[in-house]
């Protein structure tokens, strides 16, 4: 029974040993996470000829655009641009074929929301923490450049619409204003005075509605401009 015992330990003590030194020769991998923040959808800020409002409930407009940007932090587009600056600092350890490189990050790369919070975390593997985070960083600023152009090229198509709304008002508040005058002149018409007032509130409406265009296009403008800061 003692020789029984003495073989069930040496076999037990061999296979914690043998654990232990497997957890020692294994490589250790380090996760770096880099945090972005959502947008709202870039191009809704004018639609259908009209001014419409932004999102009032939040810069998430619905799971369903949120799994979309994950899919787009994730896609091969993204990857294959954060791996050529990537390269270009001299980081080989994925492969010196930026084709395979980028498959390779495919691996090690993840994106999630952050519950009940406008950000989402951008995740990258790798063995040594410093490149670890360096991906993450290339990752996350490929995705916000691009995502940050988008908004540029609406807000520039969202103030020519404005810019021409503008014009267009007020072209046809003169043509108003010349007819009215031209018809009472021709009629001789004394009470065309009280349509004339109603015309002119009318006139004065869609001017005030050009106005607040104005307003819209400068407020676009300015967030741009904060986006930009922040991406800086």
């Amino acid at each position: 029974m003692t020789r029984q015992w003495r073989a069930v330990a040496i076999c037990v003590g061999a296979a914690v040993a043998a654990a232990l030194l497997g957890t020692l020769v294994q490589d250790r991998e380090y996760e770096a996470v880099a945090l972005i923040q959502l947008l709202p959808r870039a191009g809704q800020e004018v639609d259908v000829g009209e001014v419409v409002k932004f999102d009032e409930g939040g810069y998430l407009e619905g799971r369903d655009r949120a799994r979309t940007q994950l899919q787009i932090i994730q896609s091969r587009t993204v990857r294959a641009d954060a791996i050529d600056r990537y390269l270009a600092l001299g980081h080989t350890d994925l492969g010196e074929d930026p084709v395979e490189a980028t498959e390779a990050l495919a691996d090690r790369l993840s994106a999630g929301p952050r519950e009940d919070t406008q950000l989402v975390g951008v995740r990258v593997v790798h063995a040594d923490p410093d490149r670890a985070a360096i991906l993450a960083n290339l990752v996350a600023q490929v995705y916000w450049e691009a995502n940050l152009e988008l908004r540029r090229d609406a807000a520039r198509d969202a103030g020519a619409w404005l810019a021409s709304q503008e014009d267009t008002t007020a072209d046809r508040l003169k043509r108003a204003s010349t007819a009215v005058l031209d018809f009472k002149g021709e009629h001789d018409l004394v009470d065309i005075d009280e349509r004339v007032t109603e015309t002119t509130a009318r006139l004065d409406s869609l001017q005030r509605a050009t106005s607040a265009a104005t307003t819209e296009r400068v407020l676009l403008e300015s967030e741009l401009i904060e986006h930009e800061q922040l991406l800086a």
